[in-house]
């Protein structure tokens, strides 16, 4: 448990000195309006090199980070990885993350309830071993 909590906490870290990789890559919030307590996905569309898989430390590439604050205070960090991967005819790739339940209580995360600032970031790790930031959006979750 302790190690999971050291690892999201370098992952956020890490995307927050992360510098976003230009390009056509999006993300995208698939409910409108999301409340605390519900889970969310998000639609992307990234590079091929994005998918692929690295080494032992990333299973998923590529993935989604959501941030999110109360009142300028971080509360809440979850990620999730992207799954069903299509092909789009520019050779860029589509995908749909698995869910993320905005409020799951686990490490050390603090949101109880209300309202929230949050932020998502698409990213993956490349065979450099660096964090490549391709997209992000900032959303707002009803109470």
């Amino acid at each position: 448990m302790a190690r999971r909590t050291l690892a999201l906490a370098l992952l956020g870290m890490m995307l927050m000195a992360a510098k976003p990789v230009a390009g056509a890559s999006s993300i995208t919030l698939d409910q409108p309006n999301p409340v605390y307590g519900q889970s969310v996905t998000f639609t992307a569309v990234y590079p091929k090199e994005a998918s692929r898989k690295v080494g032992r430390q990333q299973q998923v590439n590529p993935a989604v980070q959501v941030d999110c604050s109360q009142a300028g205070v971080h509360v809440f960090t979850a990620n999730n990885g992207y799954v069903n991967d299509t092909r789009l005819p520019s050779g860029e790739l589509t995908g749909v993350s698995g869910p993320i339940q905005l409020g799951a209580v686990f490490n050390e995360n603090t949101w109880t309830g209300g309202a929230a600032s949050c932020s998502a970031a698409l990213y993956y790790f490349g065979q450099d071993n660096l964090i490549h930031v391709l997209a992000e959006i900032q959303f707002e979750v009803a109470a």
